[in-house]
């Protein structure tokens, strides 16, 4: 047997030994890889595109690894790419890793843009102070948040916030313990041009003049950690604004006062998008009030809980938030008139109603998450509240006047009747959705009110029903009670043409009666379970 030539990993075969018909020329039997005819620079767009954030499960540390290692052209087109080891530095692919290893990828950032991110474990700190002392000047994204058990802060973890920061553009700290920070300290020593986004919990505090970065933000978080004064003192100084988040503590029923002197209007005439979260009124109100709405202006609202009230009269304070709250939706729904609204009444911990723009999750998960150019505003329901929430209702007609989709879910049972005048503003409606168990006490109101001779939503023509996964409907009435308000509808003249039963209501089948009765509603499509 003959010998094959190997050279550079091809293979040469003697065209002695190939049959007549696989005879042909040397170039074509020598033919590199594919991968070798890529540009050099389309192939480094390439390894730059898999050193994006993209995935939080991809681990891009271990892709630009691995690719260096296919072949020398594209090792030596990775290693001397600074850039792409700049936006590897993804502190969760540090945690067991090898201190060498670590030396290694820092060496090969050389002076390139540098992304920090990811979680700060006991591990990753000696690493994360390395990164930031010998790179701090290149850092463009910084985005990081402690576990919440370690308690390891390495001597020094603050001081690079008190250097300048000419590249920044990005800085998010979540942190649980407050880092030791020098003394005396000037946050970034007032040098950071291109800084735009930040969220840091440790650093901010009461700004009494304009410091030079803080013109340049459109996009600022605030968490529990930082006072209602500090808040609004910085808010004086960031007219270009496009994103203001402000989380707050989630139990809090303390009646919190702002100084009389911060009591000013806050001038922010691009903002796009206001998120105040986990509230309680006296936390949220000052920034309703003192803010001015545009129609460009989203907004997201959540009330978590009420303030325990002393010196103000009893409803005082929910009467002065629902007339602050009510500028800020019409002004967004003239802005963004929305053709869906989803009603959202829940019962834990406090009763309370969800109003939002966007299609809502299964009943059974009720995320955190907020769409950021959406309307999502979560008020509490408590009985003393309703005569102020009385006030949103009669503007509602006019606000929701666009809504063509509507989604209810109620799981109150009590009150089935604490919607009423929200359905009565819904005049455009023409398609209505309904969890099975919200549709039971749905056509219990509709049948109190068939004495007043009234019909909501007097344009809707299809009626949903859906069901929460994996629940079971019990009453077994629910089918009758449906056929009830469908034939009442074309009794008045306001005929249904889809009665959408689609997703299936478990436990309970229609009968041949029922089949009977939709038969004779002329006119009516009826969607069935596939």
């Amino acid at each position: 047997m003959t010998d094959r030539l190997l050279n550079n990993g091809v293979e040469h075969i003697p065209s002695a030994l190939l049959p007549p018909t696989a005879i042909c020329s040397m170039e074509e039997i020598i033919k590199p890889s594919p991968c070798r005819l890529l540009p050099p620079e389309l192939l480094l767009e390439v390894f730059r595109k898999n050193a994006e954030r993209d995935d939080s499960f991809h681990n891009r540390l271990n892709t630009a690894r691995h690719s260096s290692q296919v072949c020398r052209l594209w090792r030596t087109n990775l290693l001397s790419s600074t850039s792409i080891w700049g936006r590897l530095l993804q502190l969760d692919d540090f945690l067991w890793t090898k201190e060498e290893w670590k030396d290694l990828v820092l060496s090969r950032v050389g002076n390139a843009p540098v992304w920090v991110h990811g979680r700060v474990s006991t591990s990753t700190w000696p690493f994360l102070v390395k990164v930031l002392d010998s790179k701090w000047e290149n850092v463009q994204i910084l985005d990081v948040w402690e576990n919440p058990v370690s308690r390891f802060c390495p001597p020094g973890a603050g001081s690079f916030l008190g250097k300048p920061a000419p590249n920044l553009e990005s800085l998010v700290l979540r942190l649980y313990n407050r880092w030791p920070l020098p003394q005396p300290f000037t946050l970034f020593n007032n040098i950071a041009p291109h800084l735009r986004a930040i969220e840091a919990s440790p650093i901010f505090f009461h700004v009494d003049s304009p410091l030079p970065w803080l013109y340049n933000l459109r996009t600022l978080s605030f968490l529990t950690t930082h006072s209602l004064a500090d808040i609004l003192s910085v808010l004086k100084w960031v007219p270009h604004l496009k994103l203001l988040r402000i989380w707050r503590d989630s139990g809090s029923k303390r009646i919190v006062r702002v100084p009389h002197e911060l009591l000013v209007p806050i001038h922010l005439p691009k903002l796009q998008s206001l998120h105040i979260i986990n509230g309680n009124l006296s936390e949220i109100l000052p920034f309703l009030e003192l803010i001015t709405p545009s129609p460009i202006c989203s907004i997201a609202i959540h009330t978590t809980c009420l303030p325990v009230f002393r010196q103000e009269s009893f409803d005082a304070l929910p009467t002065r938030f629902y007339r602050a709250l009510l500028p800020w939706i019409s002004a967004y729904m003239k802005g963004r008139p929305p053709k869906f609204i989803s009603l959202d009444v829940d019962s834990e911990p406090s009763l309370s109603l969800r109003i939002r723009d966007y299609p809502p999750p299964p009943p059974s998960y009720k995320p955190s998450s907020i769409e950021e150019d959406s309307l999502d505003v979560a008020v509490l329901l408590d009985s003393y509240c309703r005569s102020a929430l009385a006030e949103l209702t009669r503007a509602s007609s006019r606000i929701f006047s666009s809504v063509e989709q509507l989604s209810v879910y109620v799981e109150y049972k009590r009150d089935v009747d604490i919607l009423v005048p929200f359905y009565e503003a819904f005049t455009s409606v023409t398609e209505l959705t309904l969890e099975a168990y919200t549709a039971i006490d749905f056509m219990d109101l509709h049948a109190e009110r068939k004495r007043d001779a009234s019909v909501l939503f007097p344009r809707m023509r299809t009626l949903c029903i859906t069901v929460e996964d994996g629940s079971t409907v019990e009453d077994i009435t629910i089918v009758s009670r449906i056929l009830d308000f469908v034939e009442y509808r074309a009794s008045v003249g306001l005929p249904l043409s889809c009665l959408d039963l689609s997703a299936g209501i478990r436990g309970i089948e229609l009968s041949d009666r029922d089949r009977e009765r939709l038969g004779t509603l002329e006119g009516l499509t009826v969607k069935f379970p596939a």
